[in-house]
């Protein structure tokens, strides 16, 4: 990306304020939008996390391990254009449909004279594919790396400094040359820890509503089927994820009386969307646990509770 490319800035408040070149919105520190995407995979029964290499060739971080995809958003381009940097670097097609959205991580840093405010756009790709159909832009990525999700957890929690990875990098000629070794934690892009925290947390709520399909039944809810397995599990789930994610429990009027759901970090969850046909227009009220187990009982709560841990 040229340093003259246009951005559009924003004040702290995510208000728009004009534009100004790349070179500009890192030398003055102006508040900027960018598109993070992020792919995990399963891999011999285990949850692995994708990063790419750093080109050699790049002003900012180069050789280091990095979010697998991600580039600012231009003057002219929306957010669903962000898209276009998982195919210009990692040379694999997805759409915006394919992604599940993680919200958005505003963060700071300032090395030097480099100041970087951004309002990142953060998405997760849950189906990443086999290294041998990788394509990389010679000129932004030079490998890539995969690794445990849990491993990559407690590195950011600081449980650990280095873990196992295995991956390729690009030689000359289009050589890949794969392999597999120990990472130290210095080895990766030093986003501020606040960031890979909310990352990880908001991909481990989206993995919790896979968990939440296979642990609900009838034990957990007397009005759940197979057709419809989110049905009559509001208010048990949004006490578990409580437990789980904290946050607190909010609810909205439906027809059958109230609905409960999710706060966790300012995002709102709702968990049992799904039971329902029609759009859900939330009041966001704000409940508690004693509210919501009106609608439930100990027994199913302890259930769903060892089912998901």
């Amino acid at each position: 990306m040229s340093e003259q490319e246009m951005l559009k800035i924003f004040d702290k408040h995510h208000v728009e304020q004009g534009i100004a070149t790349r070179e500009d919105v890192h030398k003055k520190g102006y508040w900027h939008e960018a598109f993070h995407c992020w792919f995990v995979g399963e891999v011999n029964g285990e949850l692995s996390i994708y990063l790419q290499i750093r080109s050699s060739l790049k002003k900012d971080y180069p050789n280091l391990l990095d979010i697998t995809a991600a580039g600012h958003l231009l003057a002219d381009e929306t957010i669903e254009d962000g898209v276009r940097e998982v195919h210009e670097e990692l040379g694999i097609q997805v759409t915006m449909q394919e992604l599940v959205p993680l919200g958005i991580i505003s963060y700071s840093v300032a090395k030097g004279a480099f100041l970087d405010n951004e309002f990142a756009h953060v998405y997760l790709y849950k189906n990443a594919p086999n290294f041998d159909l990788f394509h990389l832009q010679e000129e932004e990525v030079s490998g890539m790396v995969r690794m445990s999700l849990k491993d990559f957890t407690e590195m950011w929690l600081g449980e650990r400094t280095t873990l196992y990875g295995e991956g390729f990098e690009v030689m000359e000629g289009d050589k890949h040359v794969f392999y597999n070794r120990i990472i130290h934690k210095k080895k990766f892009v030093q986003h501020v820890p606040a960031y890979y925290e909310t990352v990880i947390k908001r991909i481990e709520i989206e993995r919790m509503k896979e968990l939440l399909l296979k642990g609900w039944s009838l034990q957990s809810s007397s009005k759940w089927t197979a057709d419809n397995p989110a049905c009559g599990q509001c208010s048990v789930t949004s006490l578990v994820m409580q437990d789980v994610f904290g946050g607190i429990i909010l609810k909205t009027r439906c027809e059958d009386g109230w609905h409960f759901y999710n706060q966790i970090d300012g995002m709102r969850y709702d968990f049992t969307a799904s039971q329902f046909s029609s759009t859900i227009n939330y009041d966001d009220i704000v409940s508690s646990r004693e509210e919501a187990f009106q609608d439930t009982n100990h027994q199913q709560y302890e259930y769903l509770l060892k089912k998901l841990r």
